[in-house]
C-alpha cells in the first residue's frame, strides 16, 4: 500500500491504534481497554472514532486514538456514523434498543419507536447464553437515504425503519435461524439487498417480500447448522456495467461448534457476479485457519485492497492479512495482535 494508513483494530482486549507505511505497521502510543467489538469513524474528522466496549459503553477519540472519552453508558454492541450527516451517530445494544446522537456523540436520544413493534416480532429478540437478551449486532444507514435504517438482530431477525426511526417493521422471511450478522445493498442495484448470517448468506431484491439463499459454491452450504458467515465487503463492479464483488468471512459452523482440535476452519469467500455463485480464497492464507475473519475491511480510497483481521475465540492472538488484488493474493501482516474483532481504516 502506498499511502500511509491508520487503522484502528478493536479486539477482545480493547483497541489498539496502528500507523501503516507500506509494508510497515507501526503501533501508536494510546489503548483503550475493554472488549471492543465495533468501531465506525468520522470521514469528514480524520481522526474522530466510535468504540464499543462490552457491558461498559461508546468511547470517542477525537485525536486518532491518543485519548479516548465514555459518550455514553451501557452494553453497547454496534456503532454507525450516518453517511449523510457525519454529525449523526447510532448505537445499539443489549438488551434490543437503539440510540441517536445528532451533536457528534455530545447528546443521545432513544430511537423509542423501535420498542413500538409488535410483542410477537419482540419475543424473538433473545440469545442462547444468559442473560438471554438479544442484542443489535449491525445498524445500517442506507447510502442513498438516511431516512432508511436496518438493524441485524443476534437472536432476532432483521427489522428496518423508512422513516428515520419513527416506525419500523420486520423483514426476516425466509430466514429459519434468525442469528442475523451483517446487511448491506448492492450500490448499482439500490434495492438488492445482501445478508449474512450463522447458518447462511440471503440476498433479495425486496426484503418485505422475503429474502432466498445465496451460498452456491460455499463450503458446508448443504448443512444448515455449519455454514456460518459473518463480515463481508461490497467493492464495486472490475467493469462499467459488471457485477459487484463480495468477499466474505465464514467458518465451519459457529463458535459453538469450535470446541475440536481444527477449531474454527476459518475461510474467506469471493462472489463475482453479485453473490450468485462463490468461490474460496487460500493463496497466501492458511488451510482451514483455527481462527475466523471477524472483520473485513477495505481501503477507503482503494476498492482492490482490503484487510482481513482474524482471531481466536472466545478471545487470544490474532492475525491481519492484506490484499491488494480482492483477494487473489493475501499478505501477512509481520506484527503481533489479540483477538480481533473490529477495524476500522482512514488514510492518514
Amino acid at each position: 500500500m502506498s499511502e500511509r494508513l491508520r487503522v484502528y483494530v478493536g479486539s477482545t482486549t480493547g483497541v489498539e491504534v496502528w500507523n501503516v507505511a507500506g509494508a510497515g505497521w507501526a503501533r501508536q502510543t494510546g489503548f483503550l481497554k475493554g472488549d471492543a467489538r465495533a468501531l465506525a469513524g468520522r470521514r469528514d474528522r480524520q481522526g474522530t472514532v466510535f468504540a464499543s466496549v462490552h457491558h461498559d459503553g461508546l468511547y470517542r477519540t477525537e485525536d486518532a486514538g491518543a485519548r479516548w472519552e465514555r459518550v455514553f453508558d451501557g452494553d453497547v454492541r454496534s456503532v454507525t456514523v450516518d453517511p449523510h450527516q457525519q454529525q449523526v451517530v447510532y448505537v445499539g445494544t443489549e438488551p434490543v434498543h437503539l440510540y441517536r446522537s445528532e451533536d457528534g456523540g455530545a447528546s443521545w436520544s432513544e430511537v423509542d419507536g423501535l420498542q413500538h413493534m409488535p410483542e410477537e416480532v419482540k419475543k424473538r429478540w433473545w440469545f442462547p447464553q444468559p442473560p438471554h437478551d438479544g442484542h443489535v449486532l449491525k445498524v445500517w444507514v442506507h447510502p442513498d437515504d438516511s431516512r432508511i435504517l436496518y438493524l441485524c438482530l443476534e437472536h432476532g431477525g432483521v427489522v428496518r425503519s423508512l422513516n428515520h426511526g419513527e416506525t419500523w417493521e420486520d423483514v426476516s422471511a425466509g430466514i429459519a435461524y434468525l442469528d442475523i450478522h451483517h446487511i448491506a445493498s448492492n450500490p448499482g442495484r439500490p434495492d438488492t439487498f445482501f445478508l449474512s448470517t450463522a447458518r447462511g448468506f440471503f440476498r433479495t431484491d425486496n426484503p418485505a417480500e422475503g429474502w432466498s439463499p445465496a451460498d452456491t459454491g460455499m463450503p458446508w452450504a448443504h448443512s444448515a447448522e455449519r455454514n456460518y458467515s459473518h463480515d463481508f465487503a461490497v467493492l464495486p463492479p472490475r467493469a462499467p456495467g459488471g457485477d459487484v464483488t463480495l468477499v466474505l468471512a465464514g467458518a465451519n459452523g459457529s463458535p459453538g461448534f469450535w470446541d475440536r482440535p481444527s477449531h474454527a476452519e476459518g475461510v474467506i469467500l469471493r462472489s463475482d457476479d453479485g453473490a450468485n455463485s462463490w468461490h474460496e480464497l487460500t493463496r497466501g492464507l492458511p488451510a482451514a485457519p483455527p481462527r475466523m475473519a471477524w472483520s473485513i475491511v477495505p481501503h477507503p480510497e482503494d476498492a482492490d485492497t482490503l484487510l482481513a483481521g482474524f482471531g481466536e475465540h472466545p478471545s487470544g492472538t490474532g492475525e491481519m492479512y492484506v490484499t491488494q488484488d480482492r483477494g487473489d493474493s493475501w499478505q501477512r501482516v509481520n506484527a503481533s495482535f489479540p483477538a480481533i474483532r473490529s477495524m476500522w481504516v482512514e488514510v492518514d
